[in-house]
């Protein structure tokens, strides 16, 4: 397996745990989550999201 697809692994965990705990103390819903989420890929991507 390649280095950087263990690395790149590793950071979607990190990001899924801190969404996670984001949540649990109220901060954010999952649906603000998905949101933020989806217009960063649609910035990657030059996709328009609502």
């Amino acid at each position: 397996m390649n280095v950087a697809n263990l690395q790149l692994e590793g950071l979607m965990m990190a990001v899924a745990s801190i969404n996670n705990l984001l949540v649990h103390k109220g901060l954010l819903s999952i649906d603000e989550i998905d949101t933020a989420l989806r217009k960063a890929e649609a910035s990657m991507t030059s996709e328009v999201v609502c």
